[in-house]
């Protein structure tokens, strides 16, 4: 029979439990994801200025990042496949290799210039390449958390995974622009490729992740599903496909707006920064109140505040811009893993890594379109419009949530 997988709540017996799971994660899960989090941040800033040093124009330059979201998309799916036929740990290890492949093309076409044959052409294939070895990895760490993991202390095991790429993203762009101030711009892959070589150096000597216990057959256990609930997926999905458009905006608004405001680039940066900063502070509680009162009680609050700050941003100047910054770092860092732990909840005992394959590639069809619609809302009406309209969409996924927690559907 069935679970009810949606209604996942801890004690306070199980506290010392969770501390046991985040012990036994930290090396065979956490370090890796921070360090190959860390190489991406290192590199992810510096794909366009890489582009246009090669002789790309800047609408080719700027086609070539839209890519490798379209990449993560795409290849989300096959990855899940893959995960679920080779092992978790396998698969980190083959996408390391992959990442590594990439890393040295990308730094060949560099290091050959705009004026070797072909220097732009590998330069593209091997940044795809990357992308599509980032999303092979982190399934497979993703993977890896929810079967090692208990539901009763799932989420702050998902937060605390999330939290650790946030850091890694935080930490890479510093150690990046330190590698590039004393090389060129290769110095941001560079640093990737050391990430990443540490990383899998880390996953081939930790042993294998044990398993979480399966419930025997016909028992009821919360948290445990045997088989996809389509219509269940569907209906969160709509949520989470809100939030995905919200963060995926998160992005391009702080920066955007900022230069509306005529802003000094440095205080534009100091405000991301600051953002990002709360953001990684907020994950510690998220992961403890969602295993103990539920998933609604940290979505709801999350989408209300980045609604809010996406509402406030444009109204009251630059005292409106840092009030809206902040509020959506308060609310974003609040859902710190809300998306990877509903995606475990919802997935099947069975079929887990191919179910988040397809579930990740559904989500970032959001992060994608977030930035289409501010493009879209900017040209047919104003940059304030597309921005309070993200806020609407945000405030309509909280409402969705609130729906699905009415009527029993979500906890």
């Amino acid at each position: 029979m069935r679970a009810r997988y949606l209604d996942v709540k801890m004690t306070g017996t199980q506290t010392s439990e969770s501390r046991q799971v985040m012990r036994r994660l930290l090396w065979p899960a956490f370090v890796p994801t921070f360090l190959f989090s860390l190489g991406t941040g290192a590199s992810t800033p510096v794909v366009l200025v890489a582009a246009l040093s090669l002789g790309y124009a800047q609408p080719a330059a700027a086609a070539l990042v839209s890519s490798l979201a379209l990449a993560a998309v795409l290849g989300s799916g096959p990855a899940g496949l893959v995960v679920q036929r080779v092992g978790e740990r396998r698969s980190m290890l083959a996408a390391a290799a992959v990442a590594v492949l990439a890393l040295a093309g990308a730094l060949v076409a560099l290091g050959r210039g705009p004026a070797a044959p072909a220097s732009g052409g590998l330069f593209a294939a091997s940044v795809v390449l990357l992308s599509l070895a980032e999303v092979f990895f982190g399934l497979a760490r993703q993977t890896m958390v929810a079967e090692a993991v208990p539901p009763s202390v799932r989420a702050r095991a998902m937060s605390t995974f999330g939290g650790v790429q946030r850091a890694g993203r935080l930490v890479g762009p510093v150690v990046g622009s330190a590698a590039i101030a004393l090389t060129s711009v290769a110095g941001g892959f560079w640093v990737q490729l050391a990430a990443v070589v540490l990383a899998a150096a880390v996953v081939g000597r930790v042993p294998d992740l044990p398993r979480a216990p399966v419930p025997r057959a016909g028992t009821a256990a919360v948290g445990v599903v045997d088989r996809v609930d389509v219509r269940m997926v569907a209906l969160v999905l709509v949520g989470v496909l809100a939030l995905a458009l919200a963060r995926g905006n998160r992005d391009v608004v702080l920066p955007l707006w900022g230069t509306e405001l005529q802003l000094d680039p440095e205080l534009i940066a100091l405000v991301f920064a600051g953002v990002s900063a709360v953001e990684l502070v907020m994950f510690v509680p998220a992961g403890a109140l969602m295993d103990r009162h539920g998933r609604v009680v940290v979505v709801v609050p999350c989408l209300v505040l980045m609604a809010v700050g996406f509402a406030v941003m444009p109204l009251l100047g630059t005292p409106g811009y840092l009030v809206g910054a902040t509020l959506i770092g308060i609310g974003n860092g609040l859902g710190a893993g809300i998306v990877k732990t509903l995606g475990a909840d919802l997935s099947p005992a069975g079929g887990r890594a191919r179910f988040l394959g397809w579930w990740t590639g559904l989500v970032q069809i959001g992060q994608v379109a977030g930035p289409a619609m501010i493009s879209v809302g900017t040209l047919v009406g104003s940059l304030a419009l597309a921005v309070q309209l993200t806020g609407a969409v945000a405030l309509a996924g909280a409402l969705w949530f609130v729906l699905l927690r009415v009527r029993g559907r979500l906890h």
